[in-house]
């Protein structure tokens, strides 16, 4: 719980430019927390920055993957 804040407190700071690597690092944390529309949300837009990082289209597809898993 205490990453999250810290996390949200640092993508809330002023003047804090997020990277593909930042928005890429909050949505494996949100999916270790089985957060997953937050987690898919955020590898989006770590894709939209970066749109050939193959790690990044990886972790997309398995949260998607575990988002409707978790429905069945």
């Amino acid at each position: 719980m205490a990453v999250v804040l810290v996390l949200l407190f640092v993508m809330a700071a002023p003047g804090f430019a997020q990277t593909a690597a930042t928005y890429s690092k909050t949505a494996t944390e949100f999916a270790r927390q089985k957060s997953w529309d937050q987690a898919i949300a955020d590898y989006r837009k770590a894709l939209e920055l970066e749109p050939n990082d193959p790690l990044t289209h990886y972790n997309l597809g398995l949260a998607l993957k575990y988002k409707n898993e978790a429905r069945d």
